[in-house]
């Protein structure tokens, strides 16, 4: 389970993992996808060609939208992997602090505020911000690395406490 929790804007990135995670599916029918956020009424037009998308390409049983949720940490708990997919920069993604906390293995494309959160790729996956295929190559990869995931979040843990802890 990959989940993605943000904002239905289209800086956040939407379009672009649903391009991933048909690239991801193409591999192994067993990944599934959360969106988990809303949209804000001038945006009702991007909700409707991302979920437009998902039907085109054939994956409403793998992609599902779970809309606006007060329970973020019983979505996290449910999932394998965390995913931020923006396609531009995004200052302060705090939705990686939260997955993080959860400790739950974290992927972002290599952007402003995601780098310096995932530490340069020392904390969690980056990935192209533009390369679909790459991306889901790298995701795949990073998925059957539980050393690693495990090495990131133990990094993770070390950072935040150095960079972005309420006394940093």
């Amino acid at each position: 389970m990959i989940t993605s929790v943000a904002r239905l804007i289209p800086y956040k990135g939407h379009g672009y993992l649903i391009e991933i995670a048909a690239e991801v599916i193409k591999k192994s029918s067993k990944f599934k996808f959360l969106f988990v956020g809303d949209t804000l009424p001038s945006f009702a037009f991007y909700e409707k060609s991302v979920n437009q998308k998902v039907n085109d390409l054939g994956l409403e049983d793998q992609i599902k939208f779970l809309g606006f949720r007060n329970d973020i940490s019983s979505v996290l708990k449910q999932s394998d992997l965390f995913i931020h997919p923006a396609i531009a920069p995004d200052p302060l993604p705090t939705v990686l602090f939260e997955s993080l906390h959860n400790d739950l293995p974290s992927v972002a494309t290599n952007l402003g505020g995601a780098i310096e959160i995932l530490d340069n790729g020392n904390n969690g996956l980056l990935i192209p911000y533009n390369d679909p295929k790459k991306a889901a190559d790298l995701i795949n990869e990073y998925c059957a690395n539980t050393k690693l995931q495990k090495k990131h979040l133990e990094n993770s843990k070390k950072n935040f406490k150095i960079n972005f802890s309420p006394e940093s």
